[in-house]
């Protein structure tokens, strides 16, 4: 885990223009112990309040698929899964980051991947699956496929965004079972994700 002078560090980040119209840094949620990182790209106006990723409209729809995924337990407000964000900052009017903002705030997501070693990568939208994946394809080419990582030992998957959940509510469906897909997948690879630590 990251240590508190870690995070007080980060909370003061000034490496790209973000931190003068942000509010917080938001750097995570949720039990990294467990192998799975849901990861989204850039923090909502919510988030930035609170200083948590998925907060709001956009986090109750994500809860209510990680529920049903049995990744997180509402009544103890637990989540079995780490949930974090590329950039750490919200971008002014939520537009997408731009390359200079990605590139100065990518070796947190790094360091993530360096500390915490998941073992399956949910990415949520097309522009966190393009960066994992370093290509251009439109996710609807690459939702619910798996992406073995050979040199980090970690499979990347795509699915839809919460926000394109709430346009389309029957997407939900397809959400939930990719990620279902997904760690089943990984329960089917004994080194990836053991079947005795999932599930509550």
């Amino acid at each position: 885990m990251y240590s508190k002078e870690f995070l007080q560090d980060l909370s003061r980040c000034n490496r790209c223009k973000l931190c003068y119209t942000r509010r917080k840094v938001v750097v995570q949620k949720g039990d990294p112990k467990y192998g799975i990182m849901i990861l989204g790209d850039t923090p909502s106006c919510e988030d930035d309040i609170i200083g948590e990723p998925f907060i709001g409209v956009l986090g109750r729809l994500l809860d209510k698929v990680l529920e049903e995924c049995k990744l997180f337990n509402r009544e103890k407000n637990f989540y079995r899964c780490l949930i974090t964000n590329i950039v750490k900052c919200r971008t002014p009017k939520n537009r997408r980051p731009d390359i200079d903002e990605v590139n100065k705030c990518k070796s947190y997501l790094k360091d993530q991947l360096k500390v915490y070693k998941p073992k399956l990568i949910i990415c949520l939208g097309m522009y966190s699956t393009q960066f994992m994946l370093n290509t251009d394809k439109k996710i609807g080419l690459l939702r619910g496929r798996m992406f073995f990582n050979k040199k980090h030992n970690f499979v990347v998957m795509g699915t839809w965004h919460p926000s394109f959940g709430i346009k389309q509510r029957r997407q939900k469906e397809v959400f939930v079972k990719d990620i279902l897909n997904a760690i089943e997948y990984c329960k089917s690879v004994e080194h990836l994700i053991g079947v005795d630590e999932y599930g509550f």
